[in-house]
């Protein structure tokens, strides 16, 4: 138990950056209508961005609930529904008239390969260094992407 939560309000927690997503794609449609395609990744981006850094310890203990609440709604409830979203329209305006369905596939196999491998490194990374250097290493990764 970190900050003295327990699991149930954990679990309230990322349900509710569920919802949030699931609002928001929603209504994507409408979104999409206000911002380009560059501009929407780019926001997902800044979504991801805004998330870590308010998640990186830069060496300090000062993490609290609020702040790791605040983080994880960046990433979750913003950042994913909008980069993916994005990303899998600009994808398919990409391949034009080809057929679509390998390719689609491909790309969500290496979304899923990752959503398996960065847990696996990040507890190494964390456990082996430090937090700091697994949130730096994160924003590098999400720079050069």
């Amino acid at each position: 138990e970190v900050f003295g939560i327990d699991s149930t309000t954990v679990g309230l927690t990322i349900g509710g950056c569920g919802v949030v997503g699931v609002i928001l794609l929603l209504n994507f449609k409408h979104i999409s209508t206000c911002f380009t395609d560059a501009q929407l990744v780019v926001g997902g981006q800044l979504f991801f961005a805004t998330g870590i850094a308010i998640l990186t310890d830069y060496g300090n203990e000062n993490m609290n609930l609020a702040k790791f609440l605040t983080g994880f709604f960046f990433i979750f409830a913003l950042g994913f529904p909008v980069n993916d979203a994005s990303i899998v329209g600009l994808f398919s305006k990409v391949c034009g008239n080809k057929p679509q369905g390998t390719l689609q596939g491909l790309l969500a196999m290496s979304s899923a390969i990752a959503r398996l491998l960065v847990p696996i490194l990040s507890a190494y990374i964390s456990q082996y260094l430090n937090m700091t250097v697994l949130f730096i290493g994160v924003n590098i990764v999400l720079v050069i992407s």
